[in-house]
């Protein structure tokens, strides 16, 4: 039963990546848009830190959990685990307990009324990729949460890889170069996670371009890195950071620079 979820996920992410690059092909121009979900278009992060309570109660996990405000001073709660010394193999015990009980019932808000509008607007909005454990239940419910009860259109959702853990990160560049091939056209991922922009930076610094790029979110969870400057996006390395207010302006400066690339 469970590899055949296994590999029902891996089909369905499949067709979720082919459905974006055929989306990317079509594109006369410009750049597509790739978003995260949890922290980035929705707050989850109040319920996320509950159910990750929860988690480490059934998981039997002795050690002293994070509080809500130390989550977010950390920059969320893998970034906490990263920085305070919680293991992998608890992290990934713990999680495995709560993220599709989570992520099924989920009844988020969007961070601002005008995120989809936003995000439709700023260039080709190609799909989503996040996080969320790869199960078809989950998947199910986060397309109907997404387009019924947010008002997105119909995109394609890639869930985390479920061989991948919880903290790894490169998953989502190689889904970003996968949807990119070889075209001069941009893609843009827009998330919250630091650990992305970190890679994603180190990615473009090694190929000597900007192969991809990221506008960082600037969220409850990223805010307090940004504000004590232990991470400073580098615009020449495609880290752009904003809220939701500002991001119609970085999306026109990367258009701008797009132009010019591809011209």
């Amino acid at each position: 039963m469970i590899e055949t979820q296994i590999d029902t996920i891996e089909r369905q992410n499949a067709q979720a990546l082919y459905e974006m690059q055929q989306h990317f092909q079509k594109m006369d121009a410009g750049f597509g848009i790739v978003s995260d979900i949890d922290e980035t278009v929705v707050d989850t992060v109040g319920r996320h830190v509950m159910f990750v309570s929860r988690g480490a109660k059934l998981a039997g996990f002795q050690g002293t959990l994070p509080t809500l405000e130390e989550i977010k001073a950390a920059g969320g709660t893998a970034e906490y685990a990263r920085v305070f010394g919680m293991s992998a193999d608890e992290w990934e015990e713990i999680m495995k307990r709560v993220r599709e009980r989570q992520f099924v019932n989920e009844k988020a808000n969007l961070y601002h009324p005008k995120t989809v509008k936003t995000l439709l607007n700023g260039g080709e909005l190609l799909g989503f990729v996040t996080a969320k454990p790869g199960t078809e239940r989950t998947l199910a419910a986060t397309q109907r949460d997404l387009t019924q009860r947010l008002g997105f259109p119909e995109r394609p959702v890639i869930l985390r890889p479920n061989s991948v853990p919880l903290s790894q990160t490169e998953w989502k560049i190689e889904t970003l170069c996968a949807i990119k091939g070889i075209s001069p056209k941009g893609i843009v991922l827009v998330d919250d996670s630091l650990s992305t922009a970190r890679a994603i930076a180190a990615h473009n610094q090694e190929a000597g371009k900007l192969d991809i790029m990221q506008i960082l979110y600037k969220g409850p969870l990223t805010v307090p890195a940004l504000e004590s400057g232990k991470f400073i996006p580098d615009e020449s390395l495609g880290i752009y950071a904003a809220d939701w207010d500002e991001m119609p302006e970085v999306f026109d400066r990367i258009r701008e620079q797009c132009h010019l690339t591809q011209n």
